[in-house]
C-alpha cells in the first residue's frame, strides 16, 4: 500500500467496520494502518475494542498476549490503553517483554513487579523476570537470588510437582551458593526420573545436575530433552547447559559444538524480532531471555575466566 493511500485505505476499512463491527480482522487492520498515519488515539480506540472481545488469558500464545505485544511496539498508544485499563496486567506484561527487548532494564524490572505482586505462580513471568534481573545486575545476582528464597520460603514445602517444577527451573539460572543441590534435585524428581514424556521435565532434572556438579547425568537428561521433541521452542536451553557441562568434563570439542547451537539461534532469533517488531509466536520470551543469561555463563566458562 502506498504512502499517500494509507488516509484512503483507513476510510474504506471504517466503512467496512461500520457493517460488520465485530469483525477482528477488520479491526486489527484499521489499528495497524493507524499506527502508520501515527493516528495514537484512534490506535488507542482500536487495540481497546480489541481487547475487550478477547478472553483474559496470559499464555504468550493467548490471542490477549499477542495482541498486548503488537500494541507495546509503539509507546503512545500503549500508554493511553493502560490509561484505560489500568488493572490490565497483559498490558503490563507485554509491555515487559517488549522492554526486554530493547534492554530497558530499570523499566522491565517495574513492568514485571505489578505483574508478579498480582498473580499466583506463574512460571513465564517468573522466569522471565528472574533473567531481568541478572541481566540488569550485570555480573550481580543479588537480587535474583533475593528473588529465589523469597520464592522458595513460600512454596519449597508445596506437595505439588507442578510448582517443584517451577522453582527448579526457576533456581538453576544461575549458581545458587546458598541452596542445597539435594533439595534441587529432590523437586526436579518430582516430575519423574527416568521416563519422561515431556522435554521440559528433563530439561529440569538436567539442569538440576549441572548445578548439582553430575555433569555426565546431567548431560544423560539434556539429551534426553533434546531427542524427546525437537519441535520444542526451549531446545537452546538444553544447547547451553549442554556447552557447559562439556566444558566441564574438558570435552572442548563437544562444548564448542553445543555453544555454537546456542549463538545460531539467538542470531536467527534477533533478526526476527527485528522483522516482526515483537516476539514471533515460536520465540518464547522466557526462552530467549533464559538462553541470554546461560550463553553469558557458558561464554565466561569457555574462556577460562572467574
Amino acid at each position: 500500500m502506498r504512502l499517500e493511500n494509507w488516509d484512503a485505505a483507513a476510510a474504506h476499512y471504517k466503512k467496512a467496520l461500520a457493517m460488520m463491527p465485530n469483525d477482528r480482522v477488520l479491526r486489527q487492520a484499521l489499528a495497524r494502518l493507524h499506527v502508520k498515519l501515527q493516528r495514537w488515539d484512534e490506535v488507542a480506540d482500536d487495540y481497546t475494542a480489541l481487547l475487550k472481545n478477547v478472553s483474559n488469558h496470559s499464555s504468550f500464545i493467548s490471542e490477549q498476549s499477542r495482541l498486548c505485544l503488537e500494541l507495546a511496539q509503539w509507546d503512545p498508544a500503549m500508554d493511553k490503553v493502560l490509561a484505560r485499563r489500568p488493572m490490565d496486567l497483559g498490558l503490563l506484561l507485554a509491555r515487559g517483554r517488549t522492554r526486554a527487548r530493547q534492554e530497558r532494564w530499570p523499566e522491565v524490572a517495574a513492568d514485571y513487579e505489578k505483574f508478579i505482586g498480582s498473580l499466583p505462580p506463574n512460571d513465564d513471568a517468573w522466569l522471565e523476570y528472574a533473567c531481568v534481573l541478572l541481566l540488569a545486575g550485570k555480573g550481580d545476582a543479588g537480587n535474583y537470588l533475593r528473588f529465589c528464597k523469597e520464592k522458595i520460603d513460600r512454596y519449597g514445602l508445596e506437595r505439588f510437582a507442578v510448582q517443584k517444577h517451577v522453582l527448579v527451573r526457576l533456581c538453576v539460572l544461575a549458581p545458587q551458593p546458598h541452596l542445597e543441590p539435594g533439595r534441587l534435585l529432590e523437586w526436579a524428581r518430582a516430575m519423574g526420573t527416568d521416563k519422561f514424556t515431556q522435554p521440559w521435565h528433563a530439561h529440569a532434572l538436567g539442569a538440576a545436575l549441572f548445578r548439582a556438579g553430575e555433569f555426565d547425568e546431567a548431560i544423560h537428561f539434556l539429551n534426553m530433552s533434546w531427542n524427546l521433541d525437537r519441535g520444542w521452542p526451549g531446545q537452546t536451553m538444553n544447547a547451553v547447559f549442554l556447552a557447559m557441562a562439556y566444558q566441564q568434563l574438558k570435552k572442548t570439542e563437544e562444548a564448542r559444538e553445543w555453544f555454537k547451537k546456542t549463538d545460531a539461534w539467538l542470531a536467527n532469533a534477533d533478526l526476527a524480532l527485528k522483522k516482526e517488531g515483537t516476539f514471533p509466536s515460536q520465540i518464547y520470551p522466557a526462552d530467549w531471555l533464559i538462553v541470554r543469561v546461560l550463553r553469558q555463563e557458558a561464554r565466561t566458562a569457555m574462556e577460562g575466566r572467574k
